[in-house]
């Protein structure tokens, strides 16, 4: 319940707020404030939703790769590329490519055509799944 109240501030505090709660949370709880958070953009827990990205339970790591797509900064693009490399969990290939194609688009609205295009042409790759080359060759093209 806190956190649709929460949902609707949009002052600092709030996301302060979340950052303190997500720390002492677990379960549905924290996938909730996670989604809150990246829903928020808040640049503040970019580097512990990093952690939690790779947390043992599939539900909070995969909130945590979706909301460091959302926030979309240098920090969270180049951990979201980290996530991908590291061998430790291949499965989080493909989610982490889907959150950099959006943290492609949040850069492009905000003005970072470079670094959105940077990401795109990554993606666009032949060793890429389908799906994600076939968003991101879209998204080269401006559609």
């Amino acid at each position: 319940a806190a956190c649709y109240a929460l949902r609707t501030q949009e002052s600092e505090a709030a996301c302060a707020a979340l950052r303190r709660a997500l720390a002492r949370s677990s379960g549905v709880a924290r996938v909730a404030i996670i989604n809150l958070l990246g829903d928020k953009q808040d640049t503040a827990s970019a580097k512990p939703l990093t952690t939690l990205a790779s947390d043992s339970n599939p539900l909070v790591s995969e909130a945590a790769i979706c909301a460091l797509g959302k926030i979309a900064t240098h920090e969270t693009v180049a951990a979201l590329t980290a996530l991908r490399r590291a061998p430790s969990n291949p499965t989080h290939n493909l989610e982490c490519a889907h959150a950099l194609l959006q943290a492609g688009q949040q850069l492009a609205k905000r003005g970072d055509s470079a670094a959105a295009r940077a990401i795109w042409t990554q993606l666009s790759q032949d060793t890429e799944p389908v799906q994600i080359r076939r968003g991101a060759s879209l998204a080269l093209k401006g559609k």
